[in-house]
């Protein structure tokens, strides 16, 4: 009987895996036990320690100033689980830390197959009112690519955002904005090798600007009442009413993985635009007060985009980096 019969039956061969003292395959019998027969608490609880231990083991080799066990551990984590972003986080973490950004390309994908993807659609570009609208930005088979363990992924988490000084701080006030996120870990290169190619061939022929580096990005999943109140992406008003800048932010990027949903249109206040996303369309604008913007509530369905943010070279620069950044050169073109 196959070990994907039941959730059981793949606990039990897990549990003979880990006997065995071979973990990683202990957790691909889980992953396949979680894509069959959906999200199941003793499967995901299993799963769950396999990946603590493994984390906690590369916590413990970076505490011994022993980084080379820590990046093994920290991979044996995502060969366990290829979708718990923590391991990814922590293997960056330790790549920024030892200034190897280059090195980042070697998690997920080579960022370079994301043009394997991209060759067989024609984009239609359009520039209205300073905004870059790409439809066809990707293809549908890059689309189902960056769809990836987005479905059955138990790990949404709250959305989060970069406070003033940089720090990443989980929640917000749901009645301003109500969504999840998924930080794309699983598919990084690929995912950062789509959006250099997106900045590169549309952004700068229009804003005269290249990336100096652009935020980790992230997928927002909205489900049946999410939205995002009007905002501006690096601005915020001040007690007096004043547009102030607060992240280091030139351009927004969005792009959008699918439509299988009523409700949340994208607005642009300023501009009085208003428009359906589309699988496949990616659209590029200033960060700043001049393109506020939101999403208007979902009725039905889930909404799924990719969403990063760039600061551009020769820029001022008011705050520190950010601790999940993706520079440029990390994805120079072979």
């Amino acid at each position: 009987m196959s070990d994907l019969a039941t959730p059981y039956h793949a606990l039990a061969a897990a549990q003979a895996e880990i006997a065995a003292g071979d973990p990683i395959m202990a957790g691909q019998h889980l992953i396949r036990s979680l894509t069959a027969h959906g999200h199941t608490a003793e499967v995901y609880d299993l799963l769950s320690q396999l990946v603590l231990a493994a984390h906690a083991d590369g916590v413990a080799a970076l505490n011994a100033s022993d980084p080379v066990t820590a990046e093994a551990a920290f991979r044996r984590a995502i060969a366990i689980h290829p979708y718990d972003p923590q391991a990814y986080r922590d293997l960056t973490a330790l790549y920024f830390a030892q200034h190897r950004q280059a090195d980042l390309s070697t998690i997920g994908e080579s960022p370079y197959t994301a043009d394997l993807y991209g060759n067989d659609v024609q984009p239609v570009v359009g520039v209205e009112q300073g905004l870059v609208i790409i439809k066809n930005a990707i293809s549908a088979e890059a689309v189902a690519r960056l769809r990836i363990g987005l479905t059955p992924n138990p790990d949404f988490l709250p959305t989060a955002f970069l406070s003033d000084t940089g720090e990443k701080v989980i929640g917000v006030d749901e009645r301003e904005r109500k969504a999840q996120m998924a930080e794309l870990f699983h598919v990084a290169g690929f995912v950062n090798g789509t959006i250099r190619r997106l900045f590169e061939q549309f952004a700068q022929p229009v804003y005269n600007v290249w990336p100096d580096y652009w935020e980790w990005p992230v997928c927002l999943h909205y489900e049946a009442g999410g939205h995002y109140l009007p905002h501006a992406d690096a601005d915020h008003p001040d007690s007096t009413g004043e547009w102030q800048r607060v992240q280091d932010r030139d351009l927004s990027l969005l792009i959008y993985l699918n439509d299988e949903f009523e409700g949340g249109d994208l607005v642009f206040v300023n501009q009085g635009l208003q428009f359906r996303p589309s699988p496949g369309t990616a659209v590029i604008f200033p960060s700043d007060h001049r393109f506020v913007h939101g999403v208007v509530p979902v009725r039905s369905g889930v909404r799924q985009s990719i969403v990063t943010w760039m600061k551009a070279e020769g820029t001022v620069q008011l705050h520190g980096s950010p601790n999940l950044r993706v520079p440029r050169f990390a994805y120079r073109p072979r």
